[in-house]
């Protein structure tokens, strides 16, 4: 989750704010030679070991999760 925050958050405020200062914006540079490629590797290398299904976020829960999918605790 933490590396699709960090690849929007060089597509959102860094990218806009250099194009519309007229070309450089500060963190710019590092977004885009450091954080794109990292985050990018890691969210492909990510999806390649789990077989491209879907990777589940902190706070979600499945049928394994606990009280399965209502939502009970107990029995």
């Amino acid at each position: 989750m933490l590396a699709w925050v960090m690849l929007v958050n060089v597509l959102v405020p860094h990218v806009p704010a250099a194009i519309h200062s007229g070309g450089y914006a500060p963190g710019v540079v590092t977004a885009l030679l450091l954080n794109l490629p990292v985050d990018g590797w890691y969210l492909w290398s990510v999806r390649r070991r789990r077989g491209g299904e879907r990777v589940r976020g902190a706070g979600e829960r499945g049928a394994a999760g606990r009280g399965g999918p209502s939502g009970q605790v107990g029995g």
